[in-house]
């Protein structure tokens, strides 16, 4: 009976992500937009209800140096702070829709995953200021008596009572989306928001209406979990991956299969907890491999796992330049990178150095997803293979420095195939949720491991040397360090690194990446192995990132497990496609300028005290940048509000503001080809057929991007 009762027992986990699940389902539904930060949103929901039963206080999503919460009087029992927190749920949903959500309908969906990301971090950060990251264990909210089946069969009455819940809502939505006119209106929406806008529907007001019952939805998911788990923010913020797999399994589209995959996660992870009691050669965090399990089986079996949607337009991916005089710009960076090292001191220079590290990982987001257009959100864990493979390796087998990053490199190479493997069958967002549960396995599995981390005292990096000369940051004299001479290798390697990548457009391989990219139906009609040119793309970038693993263990010094959190790694990507992620110039300005420990960071922190804010202000300068630049910033266009703006002030000082075609305004000459496409000066061939990412006629989503590719 043990097996029966572990597996009862998983229950009340499958309730809660079946929750999640169908608010997921509802916005991909309403918007077309898959919510990475679904659970940060369930997360901050809990914390409100957690002040509202503790304290008696409301809470508002502001930062704590200003007044942030209401105190509506003494603490409140269960029922009224359960019902004030699913109507600010409501508030919730509907802002982040009006004010973020809205102005992506027909952006890309990288430009959708990163604005997503934004605001994950920044609804993180803002519960870590008010509430600390130790996690905290409400009062109960269910009964917590226990259920007698016979035989000695006992099943937990919280575990029934959250499966009930979880069932009617379900049924609920069925019944609204069957029978309904707002669940006809969003079917509708979804299958051509063009007819629905021709009948009299208006998809913006649909979509704004299934954020917020999906917001709903997650705020109760996190209420329940305080349930069976203490209230944590980087826990909750993990939720959702198990939502995204059980969402996955149903195509974003069926209630039913998504509670009952919720279900038979839960349930298996439950019994996976007791082989580990049972069985001592189960690793830990094996629970955490079947969400990837769930994922993977479902593209293995169904190829397109999420619906298609008609849209009305879908922009282009950010741009791909074709450098111009990138050996003088690489000589004058590296010469004023130089002054800066031997310049600056102290917190400054440190700065500097962790900079030159993050851009250089910032690199291989530029090859993977700038050049090839894959949504990858498990670099950070290439990364973290190639620095503790370099820890072993230098530790045990006195390997000197450069083979050790070398090898570092080819480490993460070997990840990058095997991840590599499911893009040939999932692209676009598929992919994005395909490599961030990766990511969260390989976390749980080996970088939790203690043999590989180094347990308590973390995996000890050796000096850095090179032929007897010292070039570690380290120093026995504290007033020196950090010492100059590390940040001169950093450089550089970033330097050659960024002339080969930035070279890397005017090869044959380079440009059948951005083929590729461009549209994988075309670049296969004519001849290039479409699946070689994605797998190559991932093993250069993580090589790229193996190689910069290594260096931030001579970075650092020590690593663990948090120096390649899973959502760090999610964080970077956000941050160098909003510096531009199609241009290596995007992850120099990436890791200079929003890097947390860097340069911008540390003089923000030296001026202003900003230090305890700065996950703040970049989760909320990645979702404004990504509201306002859909595509990157690189090379875009100023934003409508911009424009507007400008032909004001035009107009004040009495020059005419002629209007200006897009191409001339985003800096891209084009001229005319006889075969139906358009060609822009870089060489990127915009197909106005229909056909590719790039049509402007009213169609499914494109093979190039999202759903339309994923068989």
């Amino acid at each position: 009976m043990t097996y029966v009762e572990f597996l009862l027992l998983g229950l009340a986990a499958g309730a809660v992500y079946g929750l999640l699940g169908l608010g997921l389902v509802l916005e991909y539904r309403g918007s077309g937009i898959v919510n990475f930060a679904h659970g940060a949103m369930a997360m901050f929901i809990a914390y409100v209800f957690l002040d509202l039963r503790t304290n008696g206080d409301l809470f508002f999503p502001l930062p704590p140096f200003i007044p942030n919460q209401l105190v509506l009087g003494s603490p409140m029992g269960v029922l009224p702070a359960a019902v004030i927190s699913l109507a600010y749920a409501i508030v919730l949903g509907f802002v982040c829709y009006q004010v973020i959500f809205r102005f992506l309908r027909t952006a890309s969906s990288l430009g959708k995953v990163v604005t997503s990301i934004g605001l994950m971090l920044a609804l993180e950060s803002i519960v870590e200021l008010q509430f600390g990251t130790n996690a905290q264990t409400p009062p109960a909210i269910l009964p917590t008596t226990a259920i007698n089946l016979g035989s000695q069969l006992i099943v937990p009455q919280d575990a029934v009572d959250m499966s009930g819940i979880v069932i009617v809502t379900a049924l609920v939505l069925w019944a609204v989306f069957r029978f309904t006119r707002f669940g006809l209106a969003t079917r509708a929406s979804a299958e051509t928001e063009k007819g629905a806008i021709l009948v009299g529907l208006r998809p913006g007001a649909i979509a704004c209406g299934n954020w917020m019952v999906a917001t709903v939805l997650a705020g109760a998911s996190g209420i329940l979990l305080v349930q069976i788990t203490a209230l944590s923010p980087s826990v909750y913020t993990f939720l959702i991956v198990p939502a995204l797999a059980v969402a996955l399994v149903a195509r974003f589209e069926s209630f039913g299969a998504v509670v009952a995959a919720g279900f038979v996660l839960g349930m298996l992870e439950s019994e996976v907890t007791n082989f580990q009691q049972m069985w001592s050669w189960v690793p830990q965090g094996a629970q955490d491999v079947l969400p990837l399990l769930m994922i993977l089986l479902a593209i293995v079996l169904r190829g397109r796992v999420l619906p298609v949607r008609g849209q009305l337009l879908e922009l282009r991916l950010p741009r791909v330049p074709r450098p111009k005089n990138i050996g003088v710009i690489t000589a004058v960076c590296v010469v004023v990178g130089l002054i800066g090292l031997f310049a600056l001191s102290g917190t400054f220079r440190y700065g500097l150095e962790v900079s030159l590290v993050w851009a250089f990982i910032c690199l291989s987001f530029v090859v993977l997803t700038g050049f090839s257009g894959q949504i990858s959100l498990c670099q950070l864990a290439s990364a973290g293979v190639g620095g503790f493979t370099m820890s072993h390796i230098a530790a045990s087998w006195g390997v000197p420095f450069p083979i050790d990053i070398i090898i570092a490199g080819l480490a993460a190479t070997v990840l990058g195939v095997l991840i590599g493997l499911p893009a040939q069958r999932a692209r676009g967002v598929s992919l994005a949720v395909v490599t961030i549960a990766a990511a969260v396995t390989i976390d749980s599995l080996f970088f939790s491991n203690t043999a590989i981390n180094g347990g308590f005292e973390g995996s000890a990096v050796r000096k850095l040397t090179l032929f007897g000369l010292n070039l570690d940051i380290r120093t026995t004299n504290v007033h020196d360090y950090p010492r100059p001479w590390f940040g001169v290798v950093a450089l550089v390697l970033l330097a050659l690194a960024g002339l080969a990548v930035g070279n890397l457009t005017r090869t044959p391989t380079g440009l059948r990446m951005l083929a590729v990219r461009a549209n994988e139906r075309a670049a296969a009609a004519v001849g290039i192995n479409v699946a070689g040119t994605k797998l190559y793309a991932f093993m250069v970038a993580s090589f790229i990132a193996g190689v910069g693993g290594a260096l931030l263990g001579y970075q650092q010094g020590v690593l663990s497990e948090s120096s390649f959190a899973p959502f760090v790694s999610v964080s970077f990507l956000a941050i160098a496609f909003i510096g531009g992620i199609g241009q290596v110039r995007g992850a120099v300005l990436a890791g200079i300028f929003l890097a947390t420990g860097g340069l911008m960071s540390a003089l923000l922190d030296s001026l202003f005290n900003f230090g305890p804010y700065l996950d703040l202000i970049a989760g909320i300068a990645v979702t404004a940048s990504a509201v306002a630049y859909p595509n990157g910033m690189a090379g875009a266009p100023p934003p409508p509000f911009a424009v507007a703006l400008g032909r004001k002030i035009a107009a004040a000082v009495g020059r005419p503001a002629s209007p200006v075609p897009v191409a001339v305004a985003a800096g891209i000459p084009k001229q005319a080809s006889p075969n139906g496409f358009v060609v822009p000066a870089d060489g990127q061939a915009e197909d106005r057929s229909g056909a590719g990412e790039r049509g402007t006629r009213t169609r499914s989503e494109s093979p190039a991007t999202d759903t339309g590719a994923d068989r």
